[in-house]
């Protein structure tokens, strides 16, 4: 919390600034504890599970324990959400999503080919805010463990309305044990996490190894805004 503190001290801050720092504090909680709860979530949610040969009494714990990060997960989203609504008129998704290329360009030396229909991307919050964070896992997944010289993101809208948004590099791929790995196995989440997290909103995700890695997330078409 030193940061808070640091920042919500300075007497004469302007409006600008305390924009700055909302934005800072929203991704602050959206990469700190958001993640942490996310994690405790899955673990309690798989121990818990059926047939999983925990003894009732202990199941019921872990249900309760369950129960208890998903209402703190609802909470933080909230938080995330009013400060971006606070900090600005944020910009949409389909702006985000270059601003991440760019960024990502800059930071990894690959490029980044962009190459989305705004109408595709003019999703519903928070459908919006999760779609963001699986395209910037994904290209962290292309960053570190693709060896690949390009990534595209490309959006496709398909026959029943839904958006699809794809993810592909020129990489090494990636194997179908890497994919269905336990996600608590060195300390990340991968293609499972996110695979989990799209879940809930009725989303999926499809991935195809060829000629590199195509990971595409598809968004039912209740969540496209039209217009």
């Amino acid at each position: 919390m030193c940061g808070v503190a640091q920042a919500g001290h300075a007497d004469g801050v302007g409006s600008g600034d305390v924009s700055v720092f909302q934005k800072a504090l929203a991704e602050r909680l959206n990469d700190g504890p958001l993640q942490e709860l996310t994690a405790l979530r899955l673990r309690a949610a798989n121990l818990a599970r059926p047939g999983a040969g925990v003894v009732v009494a202990l199941e019921a714990r872990l249900s309760e324990l369950e129960q208890l990060a998903r209402a703190a997960l609802d909470e933080l989203q909230g938080i995330v959400h009013d400060l971006i609504g606070a900090a600005s008129q944020r910009a949409n998704l389909f702006v985000r999503l270059g601003e991440l290329c760019d960024q990502f360009r800059a930071t990894s030396g690959i490029d980044c080919r962009l190459s989305i229909v705004p109408a595709d991307v003019r999703l519903a919050p928070p459908v919006d805010e999760v779609i963001h964070r699986a395209v910037s896992e994904l290209l962290t997944n292309v960053r570190h463990h693709s060896q690949a010289t390009v990534v595209e993101v490309t959006s496709q809208r398909r026959p029943d309305g839904a958006v699809a948004i794809t993810v592909a590099d020129n990489g090494i791929g990636l194997s179908t044990s890497a994919r269905r790995r336990n996600p608590f196995v060195d300390g990340g989440f991968g293609l499972w996490s996110i695979e989990y997290r799209l879940g809930e909103l009725g989303a999926t995700l499809e991935t195809e190894n060829r000629a590199g890695l195509r990971v595409t997330v598809v968004v039912p078409a209740r969540f496209v805004v039209p217009g």
